[in-house]
């Protein structure tokens, strides 16, 4: 990582830009914030895979109903189907 950024515009050359960003924070604080942040990302990733596999279990769970009332000739299809939450 470089510890500061350095514009150049048409061939003038201005290290006070460079001075400026780097005597903000340190290399450690922005690694901790960058480590922080993939952090944050992984958790949002793990949930919603969480909040998938739940959803696809539940989508599981009503289609195996679904067909067992067919079989049987139920008339419970349509509850089955439009409130999950029967099951």
């Amino acid at each position: 990582m470089q510890p500061g950024i350095r514009i150049v515009k048409r061939e003038t050359r201005n290290h006070l830009n460079s001075a400026s960003v780097s005597a903000g924070k340190s290399d450690r604080q922005r690694e901790r914030e960058n480590v922080d942040t993939v952090k944050g990302w992984i958790s949002d990733w793990q949930a919603r895979k969480r909040q998938l596999q739940a959803a696809a279990e539940a989508l599981v769970a009503q289609c195996v109903m679904a067909a067992s009332e067919r079989k049987r000739g139920g008339g419970e299809l349509k509850t089955l189907v439009t409130r999950p939450e029967a099951l």
